[in-house]
């Protein structure tokens, strides 16, 4: 038994947090963990209340028993130009009091209606899915490209993970190596375990895998494995582009490759677009002084086995091998977690 539950049996399915603080609530010293519960996390660039995304270390702290008899999922969505106080109609576009709320800078933010509406549709979903067993609309957790023509217009960057996901490897507990899984990182000028900031008591428990290369490499991340058969599955890892210095509409160019136990490969190219960081600013005085802060924020990519392409003699029964390459042309960087797969 955990030391630190506290066993109210509170039969709680379903928990949708809107722009969370998190550790302000902390049983025996420890960071609040969660197991088997569907979860939903929204979060704005702009929100200059919770400026960053502090409920990412209550969504990474969210686990599900391996093989239950119940399926659940957490999911979150960061949307570009949401702020704290447009998810209600009392707030609005001010997320501090009026004695210092002349300092915000409100020009961009996307109108309230739109953030409501993206609200809206998200909770809905969520709500549907998980208490009501309607999934007519469930792949907008996980895969909102289909539904951009009906959201309003902005960016978004998603997350998903159920308790169907196997996991070859995050960074928490070793760097590159573990048992039956190998990573291995080649034409970088760094690759090592990062411990990210989350939440107001410091630093998170979660580790990623930061890849840093130079101009005129060729950087790949090599993920090594028993071989496993995902003959009708989905590869799934968490990245972020920390690139500050590249247009939004620059997206990182990788291609993500499968390797079978004969040595054969096929690819699959940007399946899912991953921005630079998103550059905001959210005061007065950073327009004025033309400065940003830069938002590096994780999203998911989730590749289906029939999007990839190549070697007709491919063998999806006995994969061994997840590689994720990366355009050398230019320096970059990027930090990957939550590598694995469902079958």
């Amino acid at each position: 038994m955990n030391p630190y539950s506290i066993n109210y049996h509170y039969n709680i399915t379903s928990i949708v947090a809107i722009a969370p603080t998190v550790d302000q609530y902390q049983p025996g010293d420890h960071s609040v963990e969660i197991s088997d519960v569907n979860y939903l996390l929204i979060h704005g660039s702009n929100d200059q209340d919770v400026s960053f995304m502090m409920g990412e270390k209550q969504y990474d702290n969210i686990d599900f028993t391996p093989f239950g008899e119940e399926d659940y999922f957490k999911a979150s969505v960061y949307i570009m130009g949401a702020n704290h106080g447009q998810f209600n109609e009392l707030w609005g576009r001010y997320d501090i009091m009026p004695a210092a709320n002349g300092f915000l800078n409100t020009a961009n933010f996307i109108e309230e209606y739109e953030q409501k509406l993206i609200a809206k549709a998200y909770i809905r979903v969520f709500l549907d899915t998980t208490l009501n067993g309607d999934d007519t609309y469930a792949s907008l957790m996980y895969d909102n490209e289909r539904y951009l023509s009906y959201l309003p217009e902005t960016i978004y960057i998603t997350n998903y993970m159920d308790s169907s996901f196997v996991r070859c490897c995050a960074f928490d507990d070793y760097l590159y190596s573990e048992g039956l899984v190998k990573v291995n990182c080649y034409g970088m000028s760094n690759a090592h375990a990062h411990k990210d900031v989350y939440g107001t008591s410091g630093e998170a428990e979660n580790y990623v895998l930061m890849c840093r290369w130079n101009e005129g490499s060729e950087p790949v991340a090599k993920i090594e494995f028993e071989e496993t058969d995902l003959s009708s599955g989905i590869i799934s890892f968490r990245i972020a582009d920390m690139r500050e210095d590249a247009e939004i509409n620059t997206p990182l160019y990788y291609e993500v490759v499968l390797s079978d136990d004969y040595g054969n490969e096929v690819s699959a190219v940007c399946p899912v677009l991953i921005y630079p960081s998103l550059a905001v600013q959210l005061y007065k005085e950073d327009v004025l002084f033309n400065c940003f802060e830069y938002k590096h924020q994780m999203g998911t990519v989730r590749v289906s086995t029939s999007l990839f392409e190549g070697d007709e003699n491919f063998d999806f029964t006995s994969v061994d091998g997840i590689f994720i390459y990366f355009d050398g042309s230019s320096e970059g960087s990027v930090i990957i977690d939550d590598i694995g797969y469902y079958e």
